[in-house]
């Protein structure tokens, strides 16, 4: 009964979704006219608008804790915890300046979406070590440029019931060979949005992004990666125990 309730909601959001993204398309394939990085900034800012009238018109709302952690003027490496397809949509809201994402490889391949994906991320085979380290030197040269990157540490969706899975090592041995910041965030009720088990059965509802102390990269050797990758699991765990809705 209460997915028929639903239905008239979902058809109206796929609808939107797909009209959108057909505009989208066009507007990104003018600007792969235009010479980098303008392109990538200007795709960048396309997105995020597309984005937030989405959200708005799917009756989503978004609230953020903590903004004053974000460094404004340096790139950072941000982390958060992923549950669900809304996470990658709500980054380009949440995140007050411009970034790379690491993204998975297969995205790129969706219709129409996949070259707005690959025109906006690092995309990431994992099954590939020659992609994998190509993917952590495109990093390295976003942040050297300046660019902040976003990357998902548990790899993929945590399907288990902690609210975190184990993370890898990429993030936080890029930020001791690059001395580069990490900003951990932590994300709330999109899994009750957008069901990590099917893109199709997206409701309204609020989503809580809250920020967490930047941890320091400055002075760290490779041998004390282990030790920050730890830290920053303990405590993204214990604030999304605290917040709940995870």
């Amino acid at each position: 009964m209460k997915e028929i309730i639903w239905f008239p909601y979902r058809v109206w959001v796929v609808s939107f979704f797909v009209v959108s993204l057909l505009i989208a398309f066009s507007l990104i394939m003018i600007c792969q006219l235009l010479p980098e990085p303008r392109c990538s900034e200007v795709i960048f800012k396309i997105n995020r608008g597309w984005t937030k009238i989405f959200f708005i018109v799917c009756f989503i709302r978004i609230r953020v804790k903590g903004k004053e952690n974000i460094i404004e003027d340096e790139s950072e490496i941000f982390i958060a915890n992923h549950r669900s397809y809304m996470d990658a949509a709500l980054i380009f809201i949440a995140i007050p300046k411009y970034f790379k994402p690491l993204g998975k490889a297969e995205m790129g391949k969706i219709p129409l979406f996949g070259p707005i994906y690959r025109s906006l991320a690092i995309s990431v085979d994992r099954s590939s070590p020659y992609n994998r380290a190509r993917s952590v030197k495109l990093l390295k040269r976003q942040i050297v440029r300046g660019t902040s990157v976003v990357i998902f540490p548990e790899g993929t969706f945590n399907m288990g019931d902690e609210p975190l899975a184990s993370f890898y090592d990429g993030a936080f041995r890029i930020a001791i060979e690059t001395q580069t910041n990490i900003q951990p965030f932590i994300i709330t009720g999109t899994q009750q949005i957008l069901n990590r088990f099917s893109a199709l059965k997206i409701r309204p509802g609020f989503i809580n992004v809250k920020y967490l102390p930047v941890l320091k990269a400055q002075g760290l050797k490779w041998r004390d990666a282990e030790t920050l990758k730890q830290h920053a699991f303990e405590i993204m765990q214990t604030e999304l125990l605290k917040e709940g809705n995870w």
